[in-house]
């Protein structure tokens, strides 16, 4: 069974219109052509398979709604798959870092950049704050006294990082804090051995 024609041209017409905007608003929440790429065939296949119901005049609506889900869905897929290999490890195997494989040495690598730039998009106030007690381990009272406030805006401090990284990676709270505590666990361990 072959689709008629007016849907081929319909399609088209769509197609033209939209790819651009589209493939510009993934990638920047992508940040990478691959998976840009991936989603948007998602996308215009999704239109395809619902082409007659389509309302032509909120098309934009629709498909960056296809786009948006299919962009939480993906982080979601790639930040549950690394905590689960690395927990894993963690509580399971207990290999050690060298025994890692390539492309999971990439993807702790990947998420600790990715990490890294939202982190960098911090105030450097608590930027700052975050980098003290997340990465060099100490506690609100040492970093407290390091800066000279109190241990109430250090608190407010990493609350604030932590819910700028939960709105940066899509992810809920708890899962954001789990994967960025096994990260920093793993990437720690390849530093050292």
């Amino acid at each position: 069974m072959t689709a008629p024609s007016h849907s081929y041209q319909l399609f088209d017409r769509l197609f033209d219109a939209t790819k651009d905007k589209l493939y510009a608003f993934v990638l920047k929440h992508t940040r990478d052509h691959h998976d840009t790429e991936d989603i948007l065939q998602h996308c215009y296949l999704k239109l395809w398979e619902h082409l007659e119901k389509v309302d032509v005049a909120r098309i934009d609506n629709l498909l960056f709604t296809y786009a948006k889900n299919a962009i939480i869905d993906r982080v979601r897929k790639k930040q549950h798959a690394i905590v689960l290999s690395v927990a894993a490890e963690e509580v399971g195997e207990n290999k050690a870092a060298d025994d890692l494989s390539p492309e999971r040495k990439l993807v702790v690598k990947e998420l600790k950049t990715a990490v890294s730039a939202i982190i960098d998009r911090l105030p450097p106030k608590r930027k700052q704050v975050f980098i003290l007690v997340r990465e060099q381990g100490m506690s609100y009272e040492e970093v407290a006294k390091v800066l000279g406030i109190s241990k109430l805006t250090i608190k407010q401090h990493m609350h604030e990082a932590l819910r700028f990284l939960v709105e940066e990676t899509g992810q809920h709270y708890a899962s954001c804090v789990v994967a960025l505590f096994i990260a920093e666990q793993v990437v720690n361990r390849l530093h050292t051995s």
